[in-house]
């Protein structure tokens, strides 16, 4: 059935240039275009483990939390989201943490809470943080980032510190593993 032939100029710049062909499956979500290309990606329910450890004028405090939650990999880089609880303080909170290799995380909160951290080895970024109970900026300076991830789930480690006008706040290090939920 060819069309060539039969198709005036006009009707050739209405045709479509090329035809994207989409599986249809559970577990896959559209992503929204780039480049002009469709991709797809595999969300995963996972089962989430955070321990973080927090250094503030001398006192230590360490967070333990166990929660599920959903994993995807999206342009190279793995993304990890799940709801806080009222344990972590921040209830009614929705926590992403983009990673990107070795080099950078950025943690955004939504919901209750707003803030976005970006956590990059070797430099400080400002950034909007949202305690509760007011807002601020923030200097956040990354010292460690560890990742073991991959399809699958795996490990994630970093170090960062916070300064509030260049006075040091805290020095925090947060220990992550992700895995699938059985089925």
């Amino acid at each position: 059935m060819s069309r060539k032939s039969t198709l005036t100029r006009s009707d050739r710049l209405l045709e479509p240039v090329r035809t994207v062909r989409r599986r249809k499956s559970a577990a896959c979500t559209q992503n929204a275009p780039t480049r002009g290309k469709r991709m797809l990606f595999m969300k995963k329910d996972v089962i989430i483990e955070i321990r973080g450890v927090y250094r503030q004028e001398g006192d230590e405090d360490e967070i333990e939390l166990f929660t599920t939650g959903s994993y995807y990999k999206r342009n190279g880089n793995y993304f990890i989201a799940y709801d806080e609880s009222e344990a972590t303080g921040f209830e009614g909170t929705r926590t992403l943490l983009k990673v990107e290799s070795n080099d950078r995380v950025t943690l955004s909160r939504s919901g209750a809470s707003k803030s976005q951290l970006i956590i990059e080895r070797g430099v400080r970024h400002q950034c909007h943080y949202d305690t509760g109970y007011g807002a601020m900026t923030i200097g956040v300076s990354g010292d460690r980032i560890v990742s073991h991830l991959d399809d699958n789930g795996g490990r994630l480690e970093f170090a960062y510190s916070l300064d509030v006008n260049t006075l040091l706040a805290s020095e925090n290090a947060v220990y992550i593993n992700v895995r699938e939920q059985p089925q």
